[in-house]
């Protein structure tokens, strides 16, 4: 996949708003690796979805596949927006924050960064 830009764009997902930033959570310990958090946007009932991994072009491939449940009818997803993080635990906490704002304000800023 290559190297991640702070912000813009790159080869795979070209319109996706990148952003690398650490939030303050509980000391935590994690592998040297690299986990996403993102937003998808189904292009068929224009619902969203959030969720983290650690490899995104194949956790899109998987979304868009059919196979996650609750996500069935809503395939075709795109990926609208990332973050980088280099903790699985600062990962996790990011999600389970963005996923509290859902279509409040919060979420409205994010996506319009």
């Amino acid at each position: 996949m290559g190297s991640i830009p702070t912000f813009g764009s790159c080869e795979i997902f070209p319109r996706v708003k990148r952003l690398t930033e650490n939030f303050s959570t509980p000391p935590s310990a994690g592998k040297n690796m690299a986990y996403f958090v993102y937003i998808l946007k189904s292009l068929k009932t224009g619902k969203y979805y959030t969720g983290y991994s650690n490899n995104l072009e194949e956790r899109l491939k998987y979304h868009n596949s059919g196979r996650t449940k609750s996500l069935i009818k809503h395939v075709p997803l795109e990926i609208i927006y990332v973050e980088e993080y280099s903790i699985y635990e600062d990962a996790r906490f990011r999600e389970k924050q963005i996923k509290r704002y859902k279509f409040g304000e919060a979420f409205k800023k994010l996506l319009n960064k």
